[in-house]
């Protein structure tokens, strides 16, 4: 440029331009007693500051677990992706309950030893469970048992076959187990 008899240097200036941080989502895992707190990995974040109970810490990764929790106590995380531009950290919060699970007993009734021979077929395993609201699911496992509870004694084999029941309501999660012989 000139004007009146000034003529000003030319220069060039290069300007990076840093997307702005996402914000953390957080998302919780409860036990009865604990609670995991987990967010996927923000583009352009150094690591994170994570407050949970008024102590502060950074760290690396992507999840914070709190345990030594008692059935209904409450956790408040606070999640700060901490920035490497020129852009601010960002800040998400989450209050998370430990399981409160109602104690809930699954009754296997027994079954008598099996003989297995060529007429031996499968029979077919029953579970209830006593306590908690009801209309859970049962999920069998075991030698020679379906997750439906069908259990075939030719495939369990011979001797003591330790089959399990799972029994899920909710987040909830019970187990019982019975011994099977088959001789």
């Amino acid at each position: 440029v000139e004007e009146n008899g000034c003529t000003s240097t030319v220069t060039t200036q290069t300007v990076q331009v840093d997307s702005e941080l996402a914000t953390p989502v957080i998302s919780c895992d409860p036990t009865q007693t604990s609670v995991t707190f987990s967010w996927a990995a923000i583009p352009g974040a150094s690591d994170y500051t994570v407050t949970v109970n008024g102590a502060s810490m950074t760290q690396p990764g992507t999840s914070f677990p709190v345990t030594g929790l008692s059935p209904g106590d409450a956790v408040t995380i606070t999640v700060v992706a901490n920035s490497t531009s020129a852009c601010p950290s960002t800040t998400a919060m989450l209050m998370c309950t430990a399981q409160d699970c109602p104690n809930v007993t699954i009754n296997i009734p027994s079954v008598a030893a099996i003989c297995r021979d060529a007429s031996t077929s499968a029979i077919t395993l029953t579970a209830t469970q006593m306590g908690g609201l009801g209309g859970g699911s049962f999920i069998w496992s075991g030698p020679g048992t379906s997750a439906n509870g069908s259990f075939d004694p030719n495939a369990a084999g011979v001797g003591t076959n330790t089959v399990s029941v799972q029994y899920m309501e909710g987040t909830c999660t019970y187990t019982g187990s019975i011994n099977i012989d088959v001789n």
